[in-house]
């Protein structure tokens, strides 16, 4: 790590890391630790605050409890170096430090609210900015912490993304509780996680991003920015500038047909022997960009190696992903069950390992799949995702053609399905979202700014939301009387 880090003072860090040492080993307490590095060391840069936490502290059990994580560096508070952020228009690390104002912001308003009345939209409308804000960590921890691993900065992925999904963990918490209308129990939980996000934006902005910002090239930034896009944004606007200089590939799989073309292979108009069949470069990416399902593959030495280029993808995925040692790409609480799944795996006591989750309507069918050659050699993993959602629902049977069910999930009795009179549809509280925007897109943009609360229809989990939400949903969501939007919704489509 410390190549990547300009201007190291071996002797000052040996200085502060003898004074840490003594410290948690109970030697002296913090404010004496503060007192000796004030006294000694005078500053402290977050480049050595990120190599001293990278160097003295050896990871455990124990490294996972919040309050572990957030006193990690408080021996730091009185010699910490001030940082100043100068940043160019569109730098991933600007679009982190917006988003970050807008969560305080969104703190000082919840802040109000608790000396309030309880008004339900006002703290939906707050709330959906803390959930939007987890794009905000997804982004993080497929993005920015695999470019840091690279330069050998691993502490963010085994200690920062813990605290993260802690602070996931409590937005859901919370949010399940505005959504009950437990205002007593949402005021005391909202107190410890406003303090906990005001908490992890410090670290973030006085260590994490000065530290980046030293081990980073401005071309692994500008590179980074179009992994950004693919994951998306919290909060803010997506950027348009900062993009790399020389001409990029729009995607991963366009970058592997022009690396494979450069050395003679796949031509566009050359056929590849596969194992039933023969098939153009151009047409295997296609196939695999039109798969009605997400594929991830692992190779033996745990790399990731590819991941399917699919508009619907269920979870992130980034092109800073391939390369990534696979136990780096999950939260450390489950990077057991990924190790226990490999070694089942590599050992061939296993060839399968299948999971689903079920919440909120949706229904997301996970497979691991061990990969074997010819000769039963264990090769990698093949990760299968999907939303089978619209496949649970489906009952009885269809055998004839019927393209208007094409991208329907609702049978012909179905409540929700789209009713129509005189041309025009008639939208009740059982309309589907999806019905409505297929009839006139523009609804979408009306939605956005007919209230601020359906500006999570920009968010990438529209694409999960959509698709089953329905009137009667949507207002719930957002707080508009159902009467309300209907009126407004049947308005518009006439």
């Amino acid at each position: 790590m410390k190549q990547y880090v300009a201007n190291i003072d071996e002797q000052k860090l040996a200085v502060i890391m003898e004074i840490k040492a003594r410290f948690e080993d109970g030697k002296i307490s913090l404010e004496e630790a503060q007192d000796e590095l004030l006294e000694k060391v005078k500053r402290v840069t977050a480049s050595e605050i990120a190599v001293i936490e990278q160097e003295i502290k050896v990871l455990d059990d124990e490294d996972c409890l919040k309050k572990d994580i957030q006193e990690m560096v408080a021996i730091f508070d009185k010699v910490r170096q001030p940082v100043a952020f100068d940043l160019a228009k569109d730098h991933p690390v600007k679009s982190y430090l917006l988003e970050n104002d807008v969560i305080r912001q969104t703190i000082q308003q919840l802040a109000a609210l608790m000396q309030r009345e309880f008004n339900k939209v006002e703290w939906q409308a707050a709330y959906d900015k803390l959930m939007a804000y987890k794009i905000h960590f997804s982004r993080k921890q497929n993005q920015l912490y695999s470019e840091l691993e690279r330069c050998g900065f691993d502490r963010p992925s085994k200690i920062m993304w813990t605290l993260d999904d802690f602070i996931r963990d409590a937005i859901n918490e919370g949010y399940e509780l505005l959504k009950d209308g437990k205002f007593e129990q949402l005021k005391v939980h909202q107190k410890t996680l406003n303090a906990d996000l005001l908490d992890l934006i410090g670290k973030e902005e006085e260590i994490l991003y000065p530290t980046s910002l030293d081990m980073l090239t401005e071309d692994e930034f500008r590179q980074m920015r179009l992994g950004d896009d693919e994951i998306g944004y919290a909060n803010i606007e997506k950027p348009t500038e900062f993009l790399p200089k020389a001409d990029t590939s729009d995607s991963f799989t366009d970058e592997l047909t022009a690396l494979l073309q450069r050395h003679g292979y796949g031509k566009s108009d050359e056929a590849l022997k596969v194992a039933e069949g023969l098939l153009t470069l151009e047409q295997i990416n296609l196939i695999y960009k039109h798969l009605p399902v997400d594929f991830s593959y692992v190779d033996e030495n745990n790399k990731v190696r590819f991941y399917s280029d699919t508009e619907h993808r269920v979870f992130p995925r980034s092109r800073s992903a391939i390369g990534r040692d696979v136990k780096n790409c999950h939260p450390q609480r489950s990077v057991h069950i990924v190790e226990e799944i490999i070694e089942a795996f590599k050992a061939g006591k296993q060839d399968r390992a299948e999971f689903w989750i079920d919440k909120d309507g949706v229904f997301i069918y996970i497979l691991y799949v061990a990969v074997r050659d010819a000769e039963g050699n264990y090769r990698g993993v093949l990760e299968m995702m999907q939303d089978a959602s619209h496949i649970r629902a489906l009952e009885g049977s269809q055998t004839l053609l019927n393209w208007s069910n094409e991208n329907s999930e609702v049978a012909e009795n179905d409540d929700s399905a789209a009713q129509v009179e005189g041309g025009n549809m008639v939208v009740t509280k059982d309309t589907r979202l999806k019905d409505i925007i297929e009839r006139d897109p523009s609804i979408k943009e009306k939605l956005m700014e007919y209230n601020a609360n359906f500006k999570m229809l920009k968010s990438p989990l529209a694409k999960v939301i959509v698709p089953v939400a329905t009137v009667e949903m949507m207002s719930e969501r957002s707080g508009v009387e159902l009467e309300t939007l209907i009126a407004k919704l049947n308005e518009w489509l006439q």
